[in-house]
């Protein structure tokens, strides 16, 4: 006599033998268990069979067919029972969309929790080990490879202070800022006034903004900084004439927090694109 269990069937079960929902299965992604998939199963295929019916089809007990349909209720995989009759299946087309629209948001609630806890994390390390809030970057490779990893781990936004010096080449630069953009991270930079004297940087600023980047003039800069979703930020200790490159990244704390809250931004002129600056045929790869 076959088990009464989640795998097992009664001979002649027109549904086949019920194999168990892998974990990878699309079924375990929304939350469907095994069993109940295959009870979905058996009522999409005898609708009037009734609970009795189900329990023969996918041999198991009435009491536990009860206790699948309303988990598959709950899902909105079925229809409540009517005046016309019991439990029917909601259209699968209409029922899994909506079941998949329902677990994109449930991921999109934990996903800000995530970020939340995370903020509380970082915070408990910095309590416990304070000199996790730096670290110091030294030489033109090493520089430019965080400034890449930076840009990677951007979901937001980035804002910009810019002014000389620069840490990286300009040109593999755009290439990233190009990338963040398409990718729907906002791009804010507030420009020095004597920075844009410079043909290749006055170049850089007008093809950012013509790509959607958020620009302002300032007549100076006080510090070159970078700052990636309010959470890291970057700024140069020396200038690579004064003996090479070095810089500091910070992670998330009240200084990223200052430094993204600057008022230098609502107090700068627009940079607009009106007319195309002058353009060198080989430009120099000054960096940001």
């Amino acid at each position: 006599m076959p088990s009464h269990g989640e795998h097992g069937t009664r001979p002649g079960n027109p549904l086949g033998t019920p194999r168990p929902t892998p974990a990878a299965s699309p079924w375990a992604a929304v939350g469907v268990s095994a069993f109940d998939e295959l009870l979905y199963q058996a009522i999409l295929h005898q609708p009037d069979a009734g609970t009795a019916g189900w329990a023969v089809l996918t041999g198991t007990t009435p009491a536990r067919v009860d206790e699948a349909c309303d988990r598959l209720l709950a899902l909105g995989l079925l229809q409540p029972p009517d005046s016309m009759g019991g439990l029917r299946a909601v259209d699968p087309r209409v029922a899994i969309r909506a079941l998949i629209r329902r677990r994109e948001t449930e991921s999109e609630l934990l996903a800000a929790t995530a970020e939340e806890m995370a903020t509380v994390y970082e915070a408990g390390l910095l309590r416990e080990d304070p000199s996790r809030l730096l670290d110091v970057v030294s030489g033109e490779g090493a520089n430019a490879a965080r400034l890449e990893e930076l840009y990677a781990r951007a979901e937001h936004e980035v804002c910009i202070f810019d002014t000389p010096p620069y840490l990286a080449p300009r040109t593999p630069q755009l290439d990233l800022e190009t990338d963040l953009l398409s990718r729907g991270v906002g791009f804010r930079t507030v420009y020095a006034a004597t920075a844009l004297e410079d043909p290749d940087v006055l170049y850089h600023a007008w093809k950012m903004v013509e790509l959607g980047e958020q620009a302002r003039v300032l007549p100076a800069v006080p510090v070159k900084l970078l700052v990636v979703d309010g959470r890291r930020a970057m700024l140069p200790l020396t200038a690579a004439a004064a003996g090479g490159y070095c810089s500091v990244v910070i992670r998330h704390s009240a200084v990223t927090d200052a430094c993204s809250g600057s008022s230098s931004w609502p107090g700068s002129r627009p940079r607009r694109s009106a007319s195309r600056p002058p353009t060198a045929n080989s430009p120099r790869e000054s960096g940001r």
